[in-house]
């Protein structure tokens, strides 16, 4: 934790608390998972509601292909504040978020089945008048499981194209930023979060004292020792390995 929050003090409600160079700290656990003070997190006045606050983070993978990974948490900001994001940031529209699906490639399989549920539902409508309960009950029962295949097929995509619906950081909103999770083996999820406001950076810093991230600390360094006893196991049986394929024993 910086020396710059060190000193916890009472909040000032006064925009120009927002300091030119922003507080920086690591905190354990997710960003939704933390405990936030009921203050503006640009200006610390009283904060009359939360945004919610995204970040999109790119990560490679062992086949050397990316996935994106939306992390988010919901975030107090006062009336005025939240206004002006409302101004610089729309909200972005049901259709407009329903055409970003399309981005994901994984669309087609919504369209199609939506589509033959559609066929399967018409024709079950036209059986009713031919007095075929067997054929109904047969259409109406494949009709029903198209729409839930296309049901979960939506679901997907829009899970696929949530990035895009992520808007970029309003003049607000960046007040609050925070990292990818800097974690590593063995240890706890932990991100390092940007605070523009040096109130609002105190008062969420005394609310979470028991997850500041300390690298000397007990926990910390256990999870160091099983890396390092990991890696030494790791090597140890790979020299096994060598010198058993060396002298073909």
């Amino acid at each position: 934790m910086t020396a710059d929050i060190a000193e916890l003090g009472e909040p000032v409600w006064d925009a120009r608390s927002l300091t030119s160079t922003p507080v920086e700290f690591e905190l354990i656990g997710p960003p939704s998972a933390l405990d936030y003070p009921e203050l503006c997190a640009r200006c610390a006045a009283p904060a009359s509601r939360r945004l919610l606050i995204e970040r999109v983070f790119e990560r490679r993978r062992k086949n050397a292909r990316w996935e994106y990974v939306v992390a988010g948490a919901r975030v107090p900001f006062c009336e005025g504040c939240i206004a002006q994001h409302d101004c610089e940031r729309p909200p972005i529209s049901f259709l407009r978020r329903l055409l970003l699906c399309f981005r994901a490639g994984a669309i087609i399989p919504v369209v199609t089945s939506g589509a033959l549920a559609i066929f399967f539902a018409s024709e079950a409508l036209g059986a009713i008048g031919e007095d075929n309960a067997i054929a109904v009950a047969a259409l109406t029962a494949f009709s029903s499981f198209l729409a839930l295949i296309a049901a979960i097929c939506l679901r997907v995509a829009w899970e696929k194209s949530r990035r895009f619906a992520v808007p970029e950081p309003s003049s607000v909103t960046a007040a609050f930023d925070f990292s990818d999770d800097l974690s590593e083996l063995f240890d706890s999820e932990r991100r390092r979060y940007r605070l523009a406001n040096m109130p609002f950076a105190k008062a969420l810093d005394r609310m979470n004292r028991g997850r500041i991230w300390d690298a000397a600390s007990r926990v910390a360094k256990r999870a160091h020792r099983m890396r390092t006893v990991l890696a030494v196991v790791f090597v140890v049986a790979c020299l096994v390995v060598w010198l058993r394929n060396l002298f073909q024993f």
